[in-house]
């Protein structure tokens, strides 16, 4: 089988559930990391004859694809603030406009800044190592629920060379950390489990339901735990907070936020026009 036969093989079944950006950006990155061909390699190319176990890899790889688990769970990789992250079912997949999120919360920290950031519920770690990356004099700690999420961001962390004090914690408890911070920043869970049928069957069959759904049908709850440990001294005097956000739930965000008392909020729209992040300042 040649290179050309096996690419016709891909378009023409990943366009049966895919469009036709997604299916060309899909079989860009499976050829590139297969068969280490970029988009001008693999049409000069096409004639190549693949080998038996190339042959078998593909096919394997587009049976995945075509039971819609996600191509970054597939190759075990996707790339974030121009790093390579690896990720498996037990983080969710880093989205672009997490990399704006933490672009940023650097922007409003100085380049200079050495204080203490906190990343609750960090999955594979990009949002710590990211601002880790960006912040280089910061002290970055970052908590999950889930030993399996932990160690996939350690390696991220190690992998990069961007070191990160993660630990296991369940910010629903309310345990104190014994400690407190500059920033503190988390993309929770926002969506109530009765809406699991609105979910799409790439996500809701592959990504892990516990950084996806929130207990009781309660859509807020992470956001209200996370908020009120930060005025109990889990956020520094003068402290930002910083949320990732369902678009849905902007103004219902802003409006919690302001209850509490927290200053300065403010709710930005990612590159999509939907407003998905917000800024709060907490001042005693």
């Amino acid at each position: 089988m040649s290179v050309a036969e096996i690419l016709q093989l891909y378009r023409e079944n990943l366009l049966k559930i895919y469009d036709q950006r997604e299916t060309k950006a899909i079989v860009q990155w499976v050829f590139e990391k297969v068969l280490e061909l970029n988009s001008l390699k693999l049409e000069m190319s096409r004639y190549q004859l693949l080998t038996t176990n190339q042959q078998d890899e593909l096919k394997a790889i587009l049976e995945r694809l075509l039971n819609s688990e996600p191509v970054q769970y597939v190759l075990g990789e996707v790339y974030f603030l121009g790093m390579k992250f690896n990720v498996n079912s037990s983080v969710l997949i880093p989205r672009p406009e997490t990399e704006e999120l933490v672009e940023w919360i650097a922007k409003e920290a100085k380049d200079n800044f050495s204080g203490k950031i906190l990343d609750i519920g960090t999955g594979s770690g990009c949002i710590a190592i990211g601002l880790k990356k960006l912040l280089p004099n910061a002290e970055i700690f970052a908590c999950d629920i889930s030993e399996d999420a932990l160690q996939t961001a350690s390696q991220n962390s190690q992998q990069h060379n961007l070191p990160i004090q993660f630990f296991k914690h369940n910010i629903l408890e309310q345990t104190s950390l014994n400690n407190s911070f500059d920033i503190v920043v988390s993309n929770p869970p926002y969506i109530p489990e009765n809406e699991k049928e609105q979910i799409e069957k790439n996500v809701l069959n592959f990504e892990p339901h516990c950084a996806l759904f929130t207990p009781c049908n309660k859509a807020l709850i992470f956001y209200e735990n996370i908020a009120h440990q930060c005025i109990n001294g889990l956020l520094n005097k003068n402290g930002q907070l910083f949320f990732e956000i369902h678009f849905s739930k902007a103004k219902e965000t802003e409006q919690l936020l302001r209850t509490l008392k927290f200053k300065n909020i403010e709710v930005r729209k990612d590159i999509f026009g939907k407003e998905r992040m917000v800024k709060a300042q907490l001042e005693y």
